[in-house]
């Protein structure tokens, strides 16, 4: 099946054990109004025009809307079970499950109808019965939904009967154990599911899981080549500038500035325009390393230890400009503060860059 056929069968409702374990349980009924293919169409609205009218007819319109639904879904629940790495879609077991109720009806009721009728009716059902089984076993056909949808038209048929018919509590526990067959047939198939025993399941299991864990990777693979590009354009190549060598120079003549008694706003202007350049700098690199982790411990540690590195240095030169605004001598532990700054910056550099 090509990509294109598989994501329209997805996004209309068929049912696969993949996406079963995805938690779609819903699928196990809308599958039943999927179809692949027009000749698949036709074919199960051929055969419910041949049946449809007469059931309709015996059961009601209510109860014939129970087994198509019940039915259904008991084949797409049996066919899952036991393979679950198909794809389905088809109306196939719900049209079973009708077929089998007739059958049902028939035999309860045939003492009721002329002989020649029932005979009639049995021998038509019996041909009818015949073709579809033969068409269970064709290439690309789900005998297993055939089958579970045909015993499941069984029960459903013979639960109606009995909660029409008979005493009150018969119909009660009738009209109960209607209610709780769905329940059971999506329990078997939950209870296969999570069967260690049955190998079609672990084996998709383990697939599922190797290709969630092939995407995943792909995906960080990708996250991490946009977040390199990233980080190499708005901070790799200005964290150089931020260097300690390179920020050396300034921060010795603010020093040799610093120590002199009197200094004009005119005399530390120029030197002024540099720290806060630098400052500048350092927070724009400090913003750009800022992000989440993208799930890669290395890049993320490298990243992280680089915002650490450009927040203390734009720290460190935010002191520095404090310093140089302050008229006068500049106090002991004001000064001491900046150099405590610079050389945790400093230390930092150390830590980021590899041994």
């Amino acid at each position: 099946m090509n990509e294109c056929h598989y994501e329209v069968l997805q996004r209309f409702g068929a049912v696969s054990g993949e996406w079963l374990l995805a938690g779609e349980w819903w699928r196990l009924l809308t599958s039943c109004f999927v179809h692949i293919g027009a000749l698949h169409l036709i074919g199960n609205l051929f055969a419910l025009a041949m049946m449809g009218p007469l059931a309709e007819l015996l059961w009601g319109r209510g109860r014939l809307l129970l087994i198509y639904l019940i039915s259904g879904l008991a084949g797409s629940a049996l066919a899952m079970t036991l393979r679950p790495d198909s794809i389905l879609a088809g109306a196939s077991g719900a049209i079973w499950g009708v077929q089998m109720s007739l059958f049902v009806w028939l035999l309860t009721f045939r003492k009721h109808l002329p002989t020649d009728l029932a005979n009639d009716w049995f021998r038509r059902l019996c041909v009818v019965f015949a073709l579809n089984a033969g068409v269970s076993f064709l290439p690309q056909v789900s005998w297993e939904g055939h089958l579970g949808g045909g015993i499941a038209g069984v029960m459903v048929a013979c639960l109606l009967n009995a909660a029409r018919f008979g005493a009150r509590a018969r119909r009660a526990a009738a009209g109960v154990a209607l209610a709780l067959l769905p329940m059971l047939f999506v329990g078997g198939l939950a209870a296969a599911m999570g069967a260690q025993g049955i190998s079609a399941w672990q084996h998709l299991r383990e697939r599922v899981a190797a290709e969630a864990e092939a995407r995943a990777l792909a995906d960080m693979r990708q996250k991490l080549r946009v977040a390199q590009t990233d980080f190499n354009k708005e901070v790799a190549t200005r964290l150089d500038k931020l260097d300690p060598d390179d920020v050396r120079p300034v921060e010795a003549e603010a020093g040799l500035t610093l120590a002199r008694a009197k200094r004009t706003p005119e005399s530390v202007a120029p030197l002024r325009a540099k720290v806060a350049a630098l400052k500048a700098l350092a927070e724009d690199v400090e913003r750009h390393a800022t992000a989440p982790p993208i799930g890669y411990e290395p890049f993320d540690t490298h990243r992280d230890r680089a915002r650490a590195f450009a927040a203390a240095r734009a720290q460190s030169f935010a002191l520095l400009l404090g310093l140089l605004d302050a008229p006068g001598p500049v106090p002991v532990p004001a000064r001491t503060a900046w150099e405590t700054a610079r050389r945790e910056a400093d230390q930092l550099w150390t830590d980021m860059k590899p041994k």
